[in-house]
């Protein structure tokens, strides 16, 4: 099997064999965690993956990146200040964005 480079996606072919489907530089992703550390090492660990990665360390900055900012993903924590994960999730859904088909990861560390 043909190795890739890690910036490459890749999409099973029919015969098994792996084909490069586009490089992941192209993949936006919004970063949105009110824990700097955590932030950076999750965004650090994206980029350099290739990924092109905008961090918000709260809800209503991250409503502001997506409101002119058209992203692929958005990793996202429930829990943040000033606008929750949830209505951050809801306004992206209901089209209050520029990234209406943002996939959406929501990550949090609840006890």
């Amino acid at each position: 099997m043909e190795e890739l480079p890690c910036t490459q996606r890749v999409r099973p072919g029919g015969d098994g064999a792996a084909a490069a489907v586009g490089t992941v530089g192209a993949v936006r992703v919004l970063v949105v965690e009110d824990e700097a550390d955590m932030a950076d090492a999750v965004a650090r660990g994206l980029r350099r993956e290739g990924y092109a990665v905008d961090v918000a360390l709260d809800g209503e900055e991250a409503l502001e990146k997506l409101g002119y900012n058209e992203y692929d993903l958005v990793c996202l924590d429930l829990t943040l200040p000033r606008v929750g994960g949830r209505e951050v999730c809801r306004r992206i859904r209901a089209g209050e964005t520029a990234s209406t088909d943002a996939r959406v990861l929501m990550l949090t560390a609840r006890d």
